[in-house]
């Protein structure tokens, strides 16, 4: 029961003994989705290099590390419970000639918005040595607040029209991470 002496359903681990014959009909019920997300991830890897292969383009790839908490070696006690946390938005740019950079961006605010986005896609391009390039292939997560709203498609037409670049924005597959632009925040 909530406070309000609601029933509520909450998830809580449970260790219990079971025969083997339930763990094999437990696997063999999960596995089916297991498989599936499995191969649609191979499929989008391989149709992604393809993909990426018709044009000359440069490729970002973005995604916002979680909240990080940064930790003070020798720390006094009283700060101890107090940690601050701050928000890493990671990027990878890739140009057609083979230049790789990594670009990581924190902020103070633990908010993972569209203006943060934004702030970090123009920076960068703008610090990405040079490109030729005509098309820029944009990749990012599923996740609908900060990539799939309508500001940020905005954003991204006046990008378009001030880089003078076709844009072309595609997203990995739901429910992954752990890429490599995950790793960008992390080291960071």
């Amino acid at each position: 029961k909530n406070k309000d002496s609601k029933d509520v359903k909450k998830l809580v681990a449970v260790k219990q003994d079971v025969p083997l014959e339930y763990l094999t009909k437990f696997i063999e019920k999960l596995l089916p989705e297991v498989m599936h997300h499995r191969n649609k991830l191979r499929l989008f890897r391989n149709t992604k290099k393809m993909f990426m292969g018709f044009f000359e383009c440069i490729y970002m790839d973005v995604d916002f590390a979680e909240n990080l908490t940064i930790d003070i070696k020798w720390e006094p006690q009283s700060l101890h419970w107090c940690k601050k946390q701050v928000t890493i938005h990671s990027g990878i740019v890739k140009t057609s000639d083979g230049q790789k950079t990594y670009h990581p961006y924190v902020s103070d605010s633990r908010e993972h918005d569209q203006p943060f986005v934004s702030i970090a896609l123009h920076k960068m391009l703008s610090t990405t040595v040079t490109y030729e390039e005509n098309v820029i292939l944009l990749e990012s997560d599923n996740c609908s607040g900060q990539y799939k709203s309508a500001e940020h498609f905005n954003d991204l037409q006046k990008l378009s029209n001030e880089e003078d670049k076709t844009v072309i924005r595609f997203y990995g597959v739901e429910g992954h991470g752990k890429g490599e632009v995950d790793h960008v925040g992390g080291m960071a």
